[in-house]
């Protein structure tokens, strides 16, 4: 696999790795900052930095707890503390995350034995997801705690279009 420089050093890629690694914890999640949250979104981005870094074993690892922790419908919590569940929400953005950082994991070390014993965890993931579409196509954002489909992103777009209706517009007088 051809990488193309990043700007940083070989000694910036390794401390950064070490500082990811030192904030993981034993069951392989790690969490925003030592004694913080973890959610799989961020919890995907560190294993990608732990496998630039070199640390396939540890990658691995954060990959395993996503697998260790997996809800039966595919989907993770959007949030844990100290592996307890902190928010029971169940993002579909948070969810499909895990196939692009195995992806990564795959195309940064040829370890594909590691991606069939993941494939399962994958699969469920994406049926979470693609339980969410839509007819239209669209994906709702998230299932709540009761099971429900919550249109988030609607919800969040009504939000902006009333906030606009009450600001000035560019050029015009307040």
């Amino acid at each position: 696999m051809t990488i193309l420089h990043s700007g940083l050093s070989t000694s910036d890629i390794t401390a950064t790795g070490a500082t990811i690694a030192a904030a993981q914890l034993p069951s392989g999640a790690i969490p925003w900052f030592p004694g913080g949250q973890t959610d799989p979104w961020d919890h995907v981005e560190a294993a990608m930095g732990l496998t630039v870094a070199g640390l396939h074993e540890r990658a691995r690892a954060a990959y395993a707890w996503l697998r260790s922790v997996q809800n039966p419908d595919g989907s993770w919590y959007r949030s844990y503390q100290l592996n307890q569940v902190d928010d029971d929400g169940r993002d579909a953005n948070f969810t499909a995350y895990l196939a692009v950082g195995l992806l990564h994991y795959a195309r940064a070390t040829g370890d594909f034995p590691f991606i069939d014993e993941m494939w399962p965890t994958v699969v469920g993931a994406m049926g979470f997801v693609l339980g969410l579409q839509q007819p239209g196509g669209q994906i709702r954002w998230t299932r709540s705690a009761s099971g429900e489909p919550a249109d988030e992103a609607r919800a969040a777009d009504r939000r902006l279009r009333r906030q606009r209706r009450h600001e000035p517009r560019s050029g015009t007088r307040a």
